[in-house]
């Protein structure tokens, strides 16, 4: 299963980045390294969780108490594709693309953990 490409539309989609002079990201996946992106809240009962790491990585969605679970196969080389997309594209600093009042809005979150770094 080719996850990357949908990882990517995914961020670019809900996320802009901000681009600094030089990425702190690493361009290859290192060992204890996990990408967490997670949104839960607001009024409508919906929550998911996509975690990608080098020990298992899983997408979980709970619509109205209705859980689904996908257990994701990624190879070392798809998680080296992940992390260099991420040093390539600067995503070191990820903003809301939508702006003003909100309503009925959840929490969306998204972090990038390795070796003490955040």
């Amino acid at each position: 299963m080719k996850i990357i490409p949908y990882i990517a539309v995914f961020t670019l989609l809900f996320f802009s980045c901000k681009l600094s002079s030089q990425s702190v990201i690493p361009n290859k996946w290192e060992p204890g390294m996990t990408l967490t992106m997670s949104y839960g809240g607001g009024m409508m009962y919906y929550s998911y969780k996509l975690q990608i790491s080098d020990t298992g990585s899983y997408f979980m969605e709970n619509v109205q108490g209705a859980v689904s679970y996908y257990r994701l196969n990624l190879s070392a080389k798809d998680l080296d594709s992940l992390a260099t997309y991420l040093s390539a594209n600067q995503l070191d600093r990820i903003e809301m693309e939508m702006k003003g009042p909100m309503h009925d809005k959840g929490s969306e979150n998204i972090s990038l953990t390795w070796a003490g770094h955040y």
